[in-house]
């Protein structure tokens, strides 16, 4: 992809993503093929600002996790009320990481899908010729060649 593509991604996403994954993703951003560029711009993210509110309005009742795609931590936070209240607490100090966590690992899935795999090549492998002896003779008659010219050698 255009390096100013990739710079005027990364200043309109930049706050959806952990800082320490912004050169990860660049430097994958740079392997999308062109034709495929409109697809990996146009991904929306979860705002982790967004994730920080429904966890404040509704932790307790799970619909934080629900919202990251968390289905299983959504039902066991629902059945627990937000583990008696701890796990919906611990939640507002992670669930900004948790999400910008979840936004790099959606960008990364669909640039692995867009991206073409490098087909590998196994090394040239020198062809073997199977050994054909000069003459054209079965085995068999020159072994029968040679025992004749072995008696008329040894009579004289």
């Amino acid at each position: 992809m255009e390096r100013n593509k990739i710079e005027q991604f990364m200043l309109l996403n930049a706050g959806n993503f952990n800082e320490s994954d912004i050169q990860k993703i660049q430097s994958k951003l740079e392997s999308v093929p062109e034709e495929s560029a409109t697809l990996v711009l146009g991904t929306e993210f979860k705002k982790p600002t967004t994730s920080l509110i429904i966890s404040f309005l509704g932790g307790g009742l799970g619909i934080d996790r629900f919202y990251l795609g968390q289905t299983g931590k959504g039902i066991l936070k629902l059945i627990t009320c937000g583990g008696f209240g701890i796990w919906a607490i611990i939640d507002l100090f992670i669930i900004m990481g948790a999400t910008k966590e979840y936004n790099t690992n959606k960008l990364i899935s669909i640039i692995n899908r867009v991206v073409p795999k490098k087909s590998v090549q196994s090394p040239v492998q020198p062809s073997v010729q199977s050994y054909q002896p000069a003459t054209e003779q079965p085995v068999a008659e020159i072994q029968e060649t040679n025992v004749e010219n072995n008696e008329t050698n040894s009579a004289d």
